[in-house]
């Protein structure tokens, strides 16, 4: 009886450790991403305008380029639905976004008429 009420605590433990842990689609995300440059209907460069940073915590971070400078404009949470879309809960809304992985090191983000190609950016330091 001692074993049986000790396995089912440890399952007990495995499952509940599983369930709160992040999944491997949120793990490839953690990290800095930024939106790729692009060329406008002039054919001229254009700027990166997002940066995305996802967090182990399941928290992110998300950053506008205003006239050259990154201001933050959102903070949340991102969690996700199942293998090919992510919620992100912010304050004001909470966007579905369909994820579309071209490589670990570009991803795209679709949420209606909206697509954002994102790159990983590497390690700063």
């Amino acid at each position: 009886m001692t074993n049986r009420k000790l396995s089912l605590a440890l399952l007990a433990t495995i499952c509940l450790a599983a369930c709160s842990s992040p999944s491997h689609l949120e793990t490839k995300l953690l990290g800095k991403w930024q939106s790729e440059a692009g060329l406008d209907k002039a054919g001229r460069q254009t700027a990166s305008k997002y940066q995305f940073e996802f967090f182990a915590e399941g928290s992110v971070v998300n950053d506008e380029n205003i006239n050259g400078h990154w201001l933050q404009m959102n903070t949340g949470s991102f969690k996700f639905i199942d293998q090919t879309h992510m919620k992100i809960d912010y304050r004001d809304g909470s966007p579905i976004y369909e994820v579309a992985w071209l490589d670990n090191d570009h991803v795209s983000l679709r949420t209606g008429d909206t697509i954002m190609r994102l790159v990983r950016l590497k390690d700063q330091r």
